[in-house]
């Protein structure tokens, strides 16, 4: 259920500065707000208040955060409310020593992890583990949590204890340099038929996206040309000379040959795939696999209902971390013990969650009570699917699994432990949503029981 919100701000009563709290009738958060000192309510601008020289947002934060979200984004010189002063003046002059002091702790945040990392005093690290995604890394001797606008605002309610400010800082990735996109020079849209017919085909906005790109690329650079004249040779070169000369990968080449193949299917009438253009060959690895013993390993690490409903999900009914996270409460039937996942292009499959999960379900739902979707936010919402790599990558250390674990190896388990236990090829290509039944004989490949039908000829041995 969606917490309630109160909103903080800098405001006036009497003459008086004072930092406002307002929120919407509840007698829970009435209680919470009456019990802060210095509160009392204002009959006239109906709303309570603390005068500002008796606001303290630590004590705010620890009264009403487990009932309430706190949005102080309006409450200027946010500093010096943490810090309490009761002098404005004297206030903002402290304050700039303070900082100018070195009294301020550096926080790098990972823009890629949606993650930041700290190195945080001792007497905090308790009430610090409450952070969403909190985690202790004994290498480096830092703490870790999910970057939310949340879990900074509790994190600086938390360092105004012992007088900190927080410096947030982007930490810069150490990336290989990546291939850069070409700029064009008066770039050639692609035809309006090609565009509408791609909404008739009701292609999912990434796939139109990516394919107008690539024939625009196309179109640009053959200007001078009617692309409808010797149009095998022109994607040939166009593929050479544009795509792989740029030091573009297999994947990059093998999307721009295909959002051509619609294009000239769409515009011109023309079956590309009759020219021999080659398709770059990708090697396709195994799916890696988590043994029974591993998973019961990770989950028993896992001491949170909303990730221990997560973990079953993908381990149990085989859901991609997205469709997990999209997952809406009204696609989970009770009564008929189902799951409704929406997947790739837009299509729903029904799953069966089995007798255990729809009782863990029920209890869920009474404890969590999710709005909108199954799994959400701390401030409702979707679930980010980052989050749910990072509690697989945590709960997997913590397991002593030395190898990366991803949430999308969950998936692949349970393909191959249905392949395992005798489970008909078609009815995992089902619950996997795959298309086609060759994407699902990949698990056999890796199925144990599969392999183990072939004697060692060592066995046969006295060696």
């Amino acid at each position: 259920m969606k917490k309630p919100g109160i909103i903080l701000a800098n405001d006036h009563h009497r003459n008086q500065a004072v930092i406002s709290l307002k929120f919407d009738k509840d007698q829970t958060l009435i209680s919470r707000v009456k019990a802060l000192p210095g509160a009392r309510w204002s009959q006239s601008r109906k709303f309570w208040y603390i005068p500002a020289d008796q606001f303290n947002l630590s004590q705010a934060f620890e009264a009403l955060q487990p009932v309430a979200f706190l949005d102080y984004s309006e409450i200027k010189d946010i500093e010096k409310n943490i810090e309490g002063r009761s002098d404005e003046k004297n206030n903002t002059v402290q304050n700039s020593q303070h900082a100018k002091s070195g009294k301020s702790i550096e926080i790098l945040c990972n823009e890629k992890e949606s993650t930041f990392y700290l190195s945080l005093p001792y007497e905090l690290k308790e009430q610090f583990k409450k952070l969403e995604g909190a985690w202790w890394h004994g290498k480096k001797k830092q703490w870790s949590a999910l970057d939310t606008e949340e879990n900074r605002l509790q994190l600086t309610a938390l360092l105004s204890k012992t007088e900190l400010l927080p410096d947030f800082k982007i930490k810069e990735a150490n990336t290989h340099p990546k291939v850069k996109t070409p700029k064009l020079q008066n770039p050639v849209m692609p035809d309006e038929k090609f565009i509408r017919h791609l909404h008739l085909e009701n292609k999912a906005e990434s796939t139109k996206k990516q394919y107008t790109w690539y024939v625009k690329w196309f179109l640009t650079v053959n200007r001078n040309k009617q692309p409808d004249e010797n149009p095998g040779e022109m994607v040939k070169c166009f593929l050479h000379d544009e795509v792989l000369k740029r030091g573009y990968g297999k994947t990059t080449q093998n999307l721009a040959l295909t959002a051509l193949q619609n294009y000239y299917r769409i515009v011109y009438n023309i079956d590309l795939h009759a020219e021999a253009i080659p398709r770059a060959k990708q090697k396709r690895p195994l799916p890696k696999v988590l043994s029974e013993e591993e998973f019961l390993k990770i989950y028993k690490q896992c001491d949170n209902k909303k990730h221990q409903i997560i973990l079953k999900l993908m381990y149990g009914c085989g859901l991609r971390r997205d469709e997990v996270c999209n997952l809406k409460t009204e696609d989970v039937n009770i009564e008929r013990e189902l799951i409704f996942v929406k997947g790739k292009g837009s299509k729903y499959r029904p799953v069966n969650p089995g007798t255990k999960l729809i009782n863990d379900i029920k209890v869920y739902l009474e404890f969590a009570k999710p709005g909108e979707y199954f799994i959400e936010g701390q401030t409702s919402g979707k679930y980010s699917g980052t989050s749910i790599a990072k509690i697989v990558e945590r709960l997997a250390e913590k397991a002593g699994i030395k190898r990366r674990v991803t949430p999308h190896m969950f998936r692949h388990t349970f393909a191959t432990h249905h392949m395992e236990k005798g489970t008909e090829l078609r009815m995992i290509q089902e619950a996997l949503g795959h298309a086609s039944s060759k994407t699902t004989e990949i698990y056999t490949r890796v199925s144990r029981s599969n392999i183990k039908k072939m004697r060692n000829l060592l066995d046969d041995m006295e060696i």
